[in-house]
């Protein structure tokens, strides 16, 4: 799992519009004023509405971010929204395979058995 101190944003609603990448009709902004209150889910696709340090592209707030290693396009936050970030998971994998370390691991290994995946048992 990762965990991003910014990838909750408290006050979503206010980006009024994003586009959910997964298409899910629950996730626009249409939806979620009509949903229950404990039922208000936050859309990855917020995040594509509130990038900083990007590159002007025109149009509708339209920025191209630069990573060391690549580069994405998205739009920088609307005017007058001030994020309430909140740390949350933001990807999840799964995992195939445990490896403990043999030695004084025993309740480790113990544990491990229960996960249901393949374990290895190595020196170091």
């Amino acid at each position: 799992m990762l965990v991003h101190a910014r990838a909750w944003i408290d006050n979503f609603q206010e980006y009024k519009s994003w586009d959910c990448p997964k298409d899910y009709p629950f996730h626009t902004p249409e939806v979620l004023p009509h949903e229950p209150e404990d039922h208000k889910r936050m859309c990855a696709g917020v995040w594509w509405q509130d990038i900083e340090q990007g590159i002007f592209q025109g149009g509708d707030r339209l920025v191209r971010r630069e990573m060391p290693s690549f580069s994405y396009y998205g739009h920088c936050r609307p005017e007058g929204i001030t994020p309430q970030y909140r740390p949350a998971i933001f990807a999840s994998f799964p995992c195939t395979r445990l490896v403990v370390v043999k030695g004084n691991h025993e309740e480790a290994f113990s544990k491990a058995t229960q996960a249901k995946v393949d374990i290895e048992e190595v020196d170091q």
